[in-house]
């Protein structure tokens, strides 16, 4: 089977798309049955790369497949890689997830509740790095892990939720 992939890897090298999705259809439905979830992801992403030249609702439906899988297999970078080609081909990809371990600004540590106030009040990372005396690389790590927790998109969206979370907690209520 790994023959299979390297085949189909070199077809695609040499412009070949119809012979590598020719190789990668068989191969994908065999690591299906034999449940390798792991390489299936990486074959599905090969797949729609292949089929972008040759039709692209099948890249589409590739793509989203394998998304799909790397959601439920906790595979982010590949769900991510998913995500991006199926924004290049047109689709909109991102999906809210639930928030985990509890509701809004609760499922967030307090560090994480700290930054997210600092950037609700419209700071930048490198500000929010210089108050709590840390890298900025660290306060993008806890950024992307707030919007994660939260389901949130962007920081527009993070600062409508913290800005919503204290009102409801203001004294006048």
């Amino acid at each position: 089977m790994w023959r299979m992939r390297a085949t189909a890897a070199i077809a695609s090298a040499d412009g070949n798309d119809r012979e590598a999705v020719s190789i990668l259809d068989p191969y994908a439905e065999g690591l299906e049955r034999l449940g390798l979830l792991e390489e299936l992801l990486w074959v599905r992403l090969d797949l729609g790369r292949a089929l972008i030249r040759i039709d692209r609702e099948q890249a589409v439906t590739a793509f989203t497949a394998a998304a799909e899988l790397a959601e439920r297999i906790g595979a982010l970078s590949q769900g991510r890689l998913a995500s991006q080609a199926l924004r290049r081909l047109g689709v909109r990809a991102w999906r809210r997830g639930p928030a985990s371990g509890g509701d809004g600004l609760d499922a967030l540590s307090n560090r994480e509740r700290e930054i997210a106030r600092h950037v609700a009040g419209g700071s930048s990372n490198r500000e929010v790095a210089e108050a709590l005396v840390v890298s900025p690389k660290t306060v993008e790590r806890h950024v992307t892990n707030i919007l994660a927790k939260l389901g949130l998109r962007n920081r527009t969206e993070l600062a409508s939720v913290v800005r919503s979370a204290v009102v409801r907690d203001s004294p006048d209520e």
